[in-house]
């Protein structure tokens, strides 16, 4: 699986999770295909695991309350771990990411969506499956669960 990570807020995160979609303000979707993985983090914790489910589109119709983000990709969800069980991404995966860059920055490989080496993802993914999956729980709760992110960022 060749993947890739991405950082958001929570409410952003629980948004993507109901409506099985990821969007950018950009068209980066081109090298992504169907199986590829993408993990979320919320703050320095692993939130979840998710797969391409089909072809990159546009669309405007609003989401998100913090942009459009017109170029999406539909995902389907593996795994959602809640808050309290969370893994952090700090230790040997962010160490694993520095050593292969220069300047000793995990950040940029979240920052350009690029897709994580073979070792990382293996830690990445090991650390996920290490953890309760709680994606079902956090289905039937998606829409009081957006609704706290919200009342938690304001």
């Amino acid at each position: 699986m060749k993947l890739r990570m991405t950082k958001l807020a929570e409410e952003h995160f629980l948004v993507c999770l109901k409506h099985s979609t990821w969007g950018s303000n950009a068209s980066r979707f081109g090298p992504w295909r169907l199986g590829d993985g993408l993990a979320f983090l919320v703050e320095t914790n692993i939130a979840g695991l998710a797969e391409v489910a089909g072809s990159p589109y546009l669309d405007d119709a609003p989401i998100w309350n913090n942009g459009l983000f017109p170029y999406r990709v539909p995902i389907r969800f593996l795994r959602a771990i809640r808050s309290e069980n969370r893994p952090s991404v700090l230790g040997p995966i962010s160490q694993a990411l520095r050593s292969l860059n220069s300047r000793g920055n995990y950040g940029s490989y979240i920052a350009s969506l690029a897709v994580l080496p073979e070792h990382a993802t293996r830690l990445v993914l090991e650390t996920i499956e290490s953890h309760p999956n709680d994606l079902l729980h956090i289905y039937e709760e998606v829409d009081s669960l957006i609704f706290e992110a919200r009342a938690a960022r304001k």
